[in-house]
């Protein structure tokens, strides 16, 4: 069961890469890397993920790279999200989370306001997916 999960996530990073819309191969081919080290551990910190130094700065070096957009990452991702809908029949349902995230409180009575003092924030983040 195992090696099925790997093979099917394996297709899906080779899709999702596939279809990104970077203007340099080698760039599309690191992002495929890149991707892969941080599904292998999306809740965790990047350098945790890459577990040394020189892949942590690889990955940064990657992000902050000026030949790379948040345009170029997600291309692929929105070309294959649209590809798996128009296979789909019936209806797709897309699951909504709203939660705040507020930093420097414990106070959760605080947590609905934008501005809660001079070092702490909130913000909310909406989160979906589709089905």
């Amino acid at each position: 069961m195992a090696g099925k999960r790997q093979a099917d996530e394996r297709a899906w990073f080779e899709k999702e890469v596939e279809a990104s819309e970077f203007h340099d191969a080698r760039l599309r081919k690191r992002f495929g890397v890149v991707l892969e080290q941080l599904w292998s551990g999306m809740d965790q910190t990047i350098p945790f993920v890459c577990q040394d130094w020189a892949s942590t700065r690889a990955v940064y070096h990657f992000l902050s790279n000026d030949r790379v957009s948040e345009q170029d990452i997600l291309s692929g991702h929105f070309q294959a999200s649209a590809e798996r809908f128009k296979a789909t029949q019936g209806p797709i349902l897309i699951l909504q989370d709203t939660t705040t995230f507020s930093v420097g409180t414990s106070r959760t009575h605080w947590l609905y306001r934008q501005d809660v003092g001079p070092k702490r924030k909130a913000w909310p983040a909406h989160a979906a997916d589709a089905m």
